[in-house]
């Protein structure tokens, strides 16, 4: 009984090292599933674009889905503007939105700052490369001028 509680145990402290988490009396998983991924990445600026930000999607605390919340600064004040999750690479010049949603604009205050919380209901997909963009204001277009992009990379919650 001794031998198998310090098996279980020194399993669960390897797991949780695998994992990053582990809770007591919890079995450790090892493997993020699109429901438990956090996903972020930091805007690079494109061209001489002053825009840079952040990016994170993670799961809902208040219902079953995905959050994506995007902050951004050196945005032009009270100027919209338009942001997407993107599956492929900042190289890439059609990258295919994840979710055809309304996405809420971004729209800087005084300071340049803006941020947004958004639901997303698409799931993503560990396996898969995506981004986040930030186009140049009132442009809603798929085919956009991106003048911020994000490779979102996957961690654990």
């Amino acid at each position: 009984m001794i031998a198998q509680t310090l098996t279980t145990g020194a399993l669960c402290t390897i797991a949780c090292v695998v994992a990053t988490s582990c809770q007591p009396g919890t079995p450790a998983n090892t493997q993020a599933t699109p429901a438990q991924a956090a996903w972020t990445g930091t805007f690079a600026p494109i061209g001489d674009t002053r825009v840079r930000g952040s990016v994170a999607v993670t799961k809902s605390s208040t219902r079953d889905g995905l959050d994506a919340f995007v902050s951004i600064t050196g945005g032009t004040p009270n100027t919209p503007y338009s942001w997407r999750i993107r599956q492929g690479h900042c190289e890439d010049t059609n990258a295919t939105v994840v979710e055809k949603i309304t996405y809420p604009s971004l729209v800087p205050a005084a300071d340049g700052s803006a941020n947004v919380t958004t639901p997303l209901t698409t799931p993503l997909d560990p396996k898969t490369s995506y981004i986040a963009t930030i186009s140049t204001p009132n442009d809603t277009t798929d085919s956009v001028s991106t003048i911020a992009c994000a490779p979102l990379s996957l961690g654990g919650m």
